[in-house]
């Protein structure tokens, strides 16, 4: 868990840098997406912050590889932020990662969770709200959505 968590990034540090390879840098990513997972069933969103402002420098130079596809769970972990951000009351971050998004990654159903329950709270509809609980795309938004309802 943690500890192995720990020894990556440190092995990041070494490998970080303009001659990383970009199995390097996919790799790194998916050990911090991880990280942002594990926060979550720790509950623990000081390690989730974290780890997210740590993910994102790699989605970046992963963007920068013509043929790389995005990890696996990189929609999982942008629905999940968002959902943090929703919680928070941060919509001006919210709607700025919103921007961030491409179309694909906005259609999917960890992002557009977020994204339909944004609009629901703001329209005033609190018992879709309620019922999207029973909803959610993966078990882990609902530790976001316990502490948004």
């Amino acid at each position: 868990g943690k500890g192995t968590l720990t020894k990556l990034k440190i092995w990041m540090l070494e490998i970080s840098g303009p001659n990383a390879t970009q199995e390097s840098i996919t790799l790194a990513a998916t050990a911090l997406e991880l990280g942002v997972l594990l926060s979550v069933v720790d509950e623990d969103l000081d390690a989730f912050a974290r780890n997210l402002s740590q993910l994102k420098p790699y989605y970046a130079a992963l963007s920068s590889f013509a043929s790389s596809p995005a990890t696996d769970r990189k929609c999982h972990v942008l629905g999940l932020n968002l959902m943090h951000l929703l919680v928070d009351n941060r919509l001006s971050e919210f709607h700025a990662e919103l921007e961030l998004l491409t179309e694909n990654e906005a259609n999917t159903p960890y992002v557009s969770f977020p994204i339909t329950l944004e609009r629901q709270l703001m329209v005033g509809s609190y018992d879709e709200v309620l019922n999207a609980g029973s909803h959610v795309p993966d078990p882990s938004y609902g530790f976001f959505m316990d502490n948004l309802l």
